[in-house]
């Protein structure tokens, strides 16, 4: 528990013994909600969150480290509250690097007045007509203004990220991967986008779609392709499997498990954490063969 009485949501830990020494760590966040209306409540979250961060990577001798944050830092997407997650960033900085802080966006991150009706559209036309809103999400994916009027709900975060890292995700393809050598592997962080398409009447859905998931996976195998069979794959996104339509549920759910050894999601804010197929039984013919793991609203990951 760290100071004033925040109780972190998960204290669960995933072991991975290699030559038995740490390989790195991972502390997972999600749904810190930030907002103006309650600026007090706010700094006590922030504070008590770095207080335990801090604690928990000194206390479990975690190094390296990184975090990852899976989306709805803000509340309503507005650039004051993106103000706030900013101060968290800074906050941590002594003890991590903001280039080793990996986020993805939630649909809270999304400023609502700003959003396009293209973008509800959509999503309500995957939700009732299936195949039909897909294939309508992938032809406006292929215009460049389409895209772009689609994407206008994230401009305060796409802002906020471009002041963490010096440039924003490509609107193109949504993600953004960071690969790390951490001998002997390759680690791929894999940073995806479920919240660019929303509607209030399915306020619970998210969507990442085949195209998205196919070029992010691409560009981290071919990031890795001079370490093969010791790469590792960290994909996280904000909304769970359960939380994604209906028609597009099962294939994203295969698509992902038979590329990545971790999943991280948000969302639903409680804990949850499932032990799914291992990469070999997907398909993934490879030295290390980990059990993938899904994993939601959790906060400490620790690898071996």
């Amino acid at each position: 528990m760290g100071r004033g009485g925040y109780n972190p949501r998960s204290q669960y830990a995933y072991r991975e013994v290699v030559n038995s020494r740490l390989l790195f760590g991972i502390i997972h966040l999600s749904d810190f909600h930030l907002r103006e209306q309650t600026e007090f409540q706010t700094h006590t979250i922030l504070y008590d969150l770095v207080f335990d961060v801090k604690e928990r990577i000194n206390s479990l001798g975690l190094s390296p480290v990184y975090v990852i944050i899976t989306g709805d830092l803000t509340y309503s997407g507005k650039k004051k509250e993106f103000e706030y997650a900013k101060e968290f960033i800074k906050l941590i900085k002594d003890f991590v690097d903001p280039a080793d802080i990996f986020i993805a966006p939630g649909n809270h991150d999304l400023d609502w007045d700003r959003q396009r009706q293209l973008s509800r559209d959509i999503m309500e036309k995957i939700a009732e007509q299936g195949k039909a809103g897909i294939e309508e999400a992938s032809k406006v994916f292929e215009d460049e203004v389409e895209r772009n009027e689609l994407l206008q709900g994230m401009s305060n975060y796409y802002d906020f990220i471009k002041s963490v890292y010096g440039a924003p995700p490509r609107k193109d393809y949504l993600y953004r991967i960071k690969s790390i050598n951490i001998d002997p592997y390759i680690v791929n962080f894999v940073s995806l986008n479920s919240a660019f398409l929303f509607s209030k009447k399915y306020s619970y859905f998210g969507y990442l779609g085949k195209e998205q998931l196919d070029r992010a996976f691409l560009e981290a195998a071919n990031n890795s392709r001079n370490n093969l069979g010791k790469e590792i794959n960290i994909a996280f996104f904000h909304h769970p499997f359960e939380a994604l339509p209906d028609v597009t549920r099962v294939e994203t759910h295969n698509l992902l498990v038979s590329r990545s050894d971790l999943i991280l999601t948000g969302h639903v804010h409680t804990p949850n954490l499932i032990t799914d197929y291992t990469a070999y039984m997907t398909g993934r013919n490879r030295s290390m063969d980990p059990q993938l793991l899904l994993r939601r609203a959790a906060f400490l990951i620790q690898l071996m």
